[in-house]
């Protein structure tokens, strides 16, 4: 659950404009 959480979070940094298309990303993965 942790590495999760930091996946997200690592994401949201790295795309913070597109936080919608990164959730979906995570979720076809």
């Amino acid at each position: 659950m942790i590495y999760f959480t930091i996946n997200l979070l690592l994401f949201f940094i790295i795309n913070p404009n597109d936080p919608s298309h990164s959730l979906t990303n995570h979720k076809n993965q």
